[in-house]
């Protein structure tokens, strides 16, 4: 299911890149702030 997933994002990225740089964006965004707000962490994960 990831891999189809992962693939369909890549396709998107080269076909329109904002959207490449949105799914950039808000995987950091989300890696940055669950590595800093635990209880948020817990409850996401």
């Amino acid at each position: 299911m990831w891999r189809g997933a992962l693939a369909l994002a890549i396709a998107l990225s080269m076909l329109f890149p904002l959207v490449g740089a949105t799914l950039i964006g808000v995987l950091l965004l989300d890696i940055l702030v669950l590595q800093k707000v635990r209880p948020l962490r817990r409850l996401l994960t």
